[in-house]
């Protein structure tokens, strides 16, 4: 049988199916060598939300004093009787739950999904941590070498670039 004139990208769920990769054509405009922790911005709520770091190490999506800032009263939030335990056994009280909206990359190559994010009001060189569960839901792959978050969208894959200066800034902060 003679092929096609014309070839289609299998999709799922309406999004193309291509391969996530990095190369060096993703490292132009970074200092190397560097320990950076992938931290971007990111649209939630129609909000522009800047210091979210994208940790792969995380289980839980946690919003933290940015949920006033972006008009979210503690009565919008779900009650969870579930207290947030840290890598190093420390609790931390949650506020509740919320169902925002995050979107991730540029337009053509955008996403949105509708996340669910814990709320601590504790302090925070963060105002986000993106965490497994969104990250899968995105199915986002990440690289630290390369500082970028790259996803599929249904135009061809999406990315976010991470903002060394932003890391640098948090990572400052917490040392203090």
């Amino acid at each position: 049988m003679p092929p096609n004139s014309f070839t289609r990208q299998a999709t799922t769920t309406g999004i193309l199916e291509e391969g996530i990769t990095f190369s060096s054509k993703d490292l132009e405009n970074r200092v190397l060598p560097h320990n950076d922790a992938l931290v971007i911005s990111v649209a939630v709520s129609n909000f522009w939300v800047k210091k979210v770091i994208v940790d792969t190490e995380s289980a839980a999506d946690i919003l933290f004093a940015a949920f006033s800032q972006m008009g979210i009263g503690v009565d919008m939030l779900t009650k969870v009787n579930t207290p947030l335990v840290g890598f190093n056994g420390s609790v931390v009280e949650l506020l509740g739950e919320i169902a925002l909206p995050m979107s991730i990359g540029t337009a053509p190559h955008r996403a949105t999904k509708m996340l669910n994010f814990f709320v601590v009001d504790a302090p925070s060189s963060y105002n986000i941590i993106m965490g497994r569960s969104s990250l899968n839901s995105f199915r986002a792959v990440t690289s630290t070498y390369h500082m970028k978050l790259k996803f599929p969208t249904n135009r061809g894959i999406g990315e976010e670039k991470g903002d060394c200066r932003l890391a640098r800034e948090c990572h400052a902060n917490i040392l203090k």
